[in-house]
């Protein structure tokens, strides 16, 4: 039986993979398994993957039938994970040469369900590296205790949301039945917050020893896209909160955190799209009545923005904005009898009052494609952000 299993899901990785498998070999900790998921990666992954199994017996392939995302293959990962701990990597990103021995050490030492390190953010873009510690700050009076009760933290705020900068137990995992999101974005978050508020005993390992490499513009066009799984990986979380033998203690560390991160991930992606900012709005407003309505929350006003919580939990999208005219996304387009004249309506068309008791009216993407009396094709495109009256 290996010591360590290390999980890693696979799909179209091959620009990167061999960095990552590279690293993995060159860890001083020798005793560990790999388990690579093939989500059903259409590139050449798993040829190059195949190639080290071939002369690695560390290294097995799980091959699932249909693509099911990261979370859900990395529970098929943890089911069937021989070694006594689990550790997670994503395919392009890498570990430092004595992570393994060093997690290993502490874990086994302090007899922890799990034990935190640190990880540096790698930029694509720039190859700049810099230290992300803000995982860990909640323990800064607590590095050095071997046997840290999550729920006696001082810190108001739950933190790590990431599964690869941490090692677990096999047995606290798999008992407790901690799994990942099936949702294809946030999936870390149920698995973090549920061994988080499950645990017994935590510790922290301040050093840095995994790096991940980040790709700003997509992972942002990404959650843009995505946001209802935001939401939804968050209430998930939040169910696993819920039963927790600590539920109190964890009370204001949990709403501190849900309250924040919905915001934060609204401010950040929702204000260029207004449809998405829509949506967005709709589903942070549903959560912050139902917290308001549950919860004290003024007990917690000076770890939150306050105010903006009371106004997004008091008013609805309507209530906020005063719509009293809309026309919903993409009308249509339409061809006439000439097959000369094409409109093309594109988002939405509102008259709402501001805050200010102004009227506003906002009208996005109007395109008219036509040819003149000479046959000649003309584009009209118009776009009028913001009117006030």
């Amino acid at each position: 039986m290996p010591k360590i299993s290390l999980i890693i899901p696979i799909y179209n990785g091959e620009k990167y993979l061999r960095n990552c498998i590279d690293h993995i070999l060159a860890q001083t900790f020798t005793d560990f398994e790999v388990i690579f998921v093939n989500d059903r990666t259409p590139d050449s992954s798993m040829e190059i993957i195949k190639e080290y199994a071939a002369k690695d017996k560390r290294f097995r392939i799980i091959n699932n039938i249909i693509n099911i995302g990261q979370g859900a293959s990395r529970n098929k990962g943890i089911k069937a994970a021989k070694g006594e701990y689990i550790m997670f990597s994503d395919q392009d990103d890498w570990f430092e040469p004595t992570a393994f021995e060093e997690a290993y050490n502490q874990i086994t030492k302090n007899k922890n369900d799990y034990v935190i390190f640190n990880f540096s953010n790698y930029y694509q873009e720039t190859g700049e590296t810099e230290l992300i510690d803000k995982r860990i700050k909640p323990f800064e009076h607590v590095l050095d205790n071997p046997d840290i009760k999550p729920w006696e933290i001082e810190g108001k705020s739950i933190v790590s949301t990431f599964a690869w900068c941490q090692i677990y137990n096999t047995k606290f995992i798999k008992k407790n039945k901690i799994k990942f999101s099936k949702q294809r974005n946030g999936e870390d978050t149920p698995f973090c917050i549920k061994a988080r508020v499950l645990a017994n005993s935590i510790s922290i390992l301040n050093k840095s020893l995994y790096n991940y490499r980040v790709y700003e513009e997509q992972t942002t066009t990404r959650l843009r896209q995505k946001y209802k799984e935001m939401f939804k990986v968050r209430e998930e979380a939040y169910k696993a909160f819920l039963k927790s033998p600590h539920r109190k203690e964890f009370t204001e560390p949990m709403l501190i955190y849900y309250i924040r991160s919905v915001l934060y991930w609204y401010k950040r992606n929702a204000k260029d799209d207004p449809e998405i900012k829509r949506g967005y709005y709709i589903e942070m407003h549903k959560i912050y009545k139902k917290l308001r309505e549950k919860y004290d929350i003024e007990r917690i006003k000076d770890y939150i923005q306050y105010e903006t919580f009371m106004d997004y939990s008091e008013n609805s999208w309507n209530m906020k904005y005063n719509i009293i005219f809309e026309i919903p996304d993409r009308i249509k387009i339409y061809i006439n009898k000439n097959n000369n004249t094409v409109y093309l309506v594109h988002n939405i068309f509102k008259i709402y009052k501001d805050k200010n008791n102004h009227w506003v009216y906002e009208l996005f993407n109007i395109l008219k494609i036509y040819k003149n009396s000479k046959g000649k094709t003309i584009l009209k495109f118009f776009y009028l952000r913001e009117g006030k009256k």
